[in-house]
């Protein structure tokens, strides 16, 4: 996968024209991985399978490997977090998720948000814990699977 910096194609953005733009989206379309791609790209950086990651997400199978595949997509911002938690993901990578579900990112100035942040900072890799901590400083826990209907 092509690994052009974000900041590097806004500047080539600048020079290009209306008339270039669908010429300019052909040529660097191939830097944009896809939702299932990203998903697979961080998996295949670590020990655990697809299977455990639905586990401990607390996804239903079938459910779970139509997220991970990108064949599903949710509007639910707490399932991405969910399986950003259960590999371990660092902020950085949690929050490129989130973009790629077309979501906001983790903001420091939400206080569930805040404490999701050191939470995955922190490394815990356990949505019971997160939940945990997020219920210690009275916010809301990360809503649970309802199964493979969710969406």
């Amino acid at each position: 996968m092509d690994k052009t910096t974000t900041s590097r194609l806004m500047e080539a953005l600048r020079d290009v024209n209306e008339a270039e733009l669908e010429a300019f989206a052909e040529a660097h379309g191939q830097s944009l991985p896809s939702l299932g791609d990203y998903w697979a790209e961080i998996i295949a950086a670590q020990p655990l399978s697809r299977r455990e990651i639905i586990r401990r997400a607390d996804f239903s199978e079938t459910y779970g490997y139509k997220l991970l595949s990108g064949e599903n997509r949710t509007s639910e911002r707490d399932y991405v977090l969910r399986l950003c938690i259960a590999m371990g993901m660092s902020l950085q990578e949690t929050q490129r998720a989130l973009e790629l579900n077309e979501m906001r990112p983790l903001y420091p100035k939400d206080r569930r948000d805040m404490a999701l942040i050191v939470a995955v900072n922190s490394g815990l890799t356990s949505v019971d814990e997160v939940n945990a901590l997020l219920a210690r400083h009275g916010c809301q826990p990360l809503k649970r699977s309802g199964g493979e209907g969710d969406a």
